[in-house]
């Protein structure tokens, strides 16, 4: 978890996305808690990436519900 993460603070600074470092801080998060639950085996990988896939999606949702209500769609007129 912590080297995913750090590989997402890296992309975070590379292209200036703050949201990457809340990513990459929920990231470890998870995988700490994976480390720490007691689960084993199969379910302990299905749980941490699991758990990264529905944050890499429910970040994802969030900055395109912010995207559309900041922008406008284009007028419908021709332009010459």
């Amino acid at each position: 978890g912590a080297l995913i993460a750090a590989a997402i603070v890296y992309l975070g600074i590379r292209f200036g996305l703050i949201r990457f470092y809340v990513l990459a801080a929920f990231i470890f998060i998870c995988g700490s808690y994976t480390t720490f639950s007691g689960v084993h085996g199969v379910y302990s990988s299905a749980l941490f990436f699991g758990s990264m896939g529905a944050g890499w999606t429910l970040s994802g949702l969030w900055a395109l519900i912010r995207y559309l209500r900041s922008t406008c769609p284009p007028d419908d007129e021709v332009q010459e």
